[in-house]
């Protein structure tokens, strides 16, 4: 009985070491050591084949020595070269990003669109020759104006130097209705410096001997012969009776058609002046 457990022991061995010389040492791991009982001892050590080839890719193992009994053993033959390892597969290369999309250009501006030229206007027509004025259109051919006259203090009192005449309502002249003075017309401050001392067409005298009523007549023309257009006026009077400027005063009014009479108010050197249409 125990030859025959001997004979099992030592068959096990024998299969092992086989296996083991084959390269089984899959994983590249040594083989575990074997105990057994050989037929001189009761108890041989048998040191297992040495570590099998390595697994894929491993390095074969050395040849292991075993002894039985402190005899040596065969020596194991050496395992089987592993198969190389195969070689990994690489990993795809990643894709690469796409690229960002630029974005978009801004759109230009619209031009400014020019102002069209403005059409050139038509040539006016030549005018026509005017026809002749007709001056005024009030249908008056006249007008007179009363006015009486008192001393303005002047060493020459009651003798006195005056003047008459017609301006625009702006102050141009138009013209002299009467004139008394010959020497001393000289101090008819504002009647020289608005008239220029045109008399022409008005009623001249000399100095008078004492103030009085004037009644002076306007043809509605003026110093030139050319018909006033109507329009507003005034009427201006002067009055002196020493060497000194004097005194004046005005009165407006309207020439156009149904003008009404004027009547001026009284003052220290002036009186009764109205004027009326003819």
């Amino acid at each position: 009985m125990e030859r025959t457990e001997s004979k099992f022991a030592h068959n096990i061995a024998l299969v092992a070491l086989a296996l083991s010389g084959m390269g089984f040492g899959a994983c590249g791991v040594a083989d575990s050591s074997r105990v057994a009982y050989g037929p001189v001892q009761q108890q041989g050590v048998w040191q297992g084949a040495g570590t099998g080839a390595a697994g894929f890719g491993g390095t074969a193992g050395a040849a292991g020595i075993g002894t039985v009994g402190g005899f040596p053993a065969g020596t194991g033959a050496a395992g089987v070269a592993g198969f190389p390892a195969t070689a990994g597969t690489g990993g795809f290369a990643g894709d690469p990003g796409l690229a960002g999309t630029g974005g978009s250009a801004g759109s230009a501006g619209f031009a400014g669109t020019g102002g069209a030229g403005g059409t050139a206007g038509s040539a006016g027509a030549a005018g026509g020759a005017g026809s002749a004025g007709t001056g005024a259109t009030s249908g008056f051919t006249s007008m007179t104006f009363d006015v009486l006259t008192h001393p303005v203090g002047g060493q020459y009192a009651p003798r006195n130097v005056g003047a008459i005449w017609i301006e625009t309502s702006s102050g141009q002249f138009v013209k002299t209705l009467e004139a008394w003075a010959f020497i001393r017309a000289f101090y008819l401050t504002k009647f020289n410096a608005e008239t220029a001392g045109n008399k022409v067409d008005a009623v001249t005298s000399a100095t008078l001997n004492s103030h009085t009523t004037h009644h002076a007549t306007w043809n509605l023309k003026d110093a030139n012969g050319n018909v006033a257009p109507d329009g507003a006026y005034k009427i201006i009077v002067e009055v002196t009776d020493g060497d000194m400027t004097g005194q004046n005063t005005s009165v407006p009014f309207m020439l156009a058609a149904g003008a009404a009479p004027v009547m001026a108010p009284d003052t220290q050197f002036f009186t009764g002046m109205q004027l009326a249409f003819h």
